[in-house]
């Protein structure tokens, strides 16, 4: 029979270890999800997007490393893809993959994408 007293203390363990991980590595946020600032480099991936369902994603955005870029929601305009092969998914569902050094403008006709993906 497990007491309450043994479960606080296993809860209290975790919490703690919690903490020192988060203290050691810092919060997990959009920044440390790839995002950066764009300052020229054409290594990164680049998207310009207009529309967008939170007002933080309209204009012009970089990424890098492999990881998921994010939930956009908006008009893609443009896309450089950079060193990275990348992966938008459109608002219904549809994928369309770019190699890595692809740049893409839509001037007519963008793509309403709904995430954005770094592989």
């Amino acid at each position: 029979m497990h007491s309450a007293k043994k479960r606080s203390k296993v809860g209290g363990a975790a919490a703690f270890v919690g903490a020192v991980i988060m203290t050691l590595l810092g919060p997990v946020t959009n920044a440390s999800a790839g995002e950066l600032p764009c300052d020229g480099h054409t290594d990164y991936l680049k998207i310009v997007v207009h529309g967008a369902a939170s007002d933080n994603w309209n204009g012009t955005r970089c990424f890098a490393g492999p990881k998921t870029a994010g939930r956009v929601e908006g008009w893609l305009d443009e896309i450089s893809t950079g060193n990275n092969v990348v992966q938008i998914e459109d608002i219904n569902g549809t994928y369309t993959d770019f190699a890595k050094w692809t740049w893409t403008v839509f001037p007519n006709r963008p793509p309403h994408i709904h995430y954005v993906y770094i592989y």
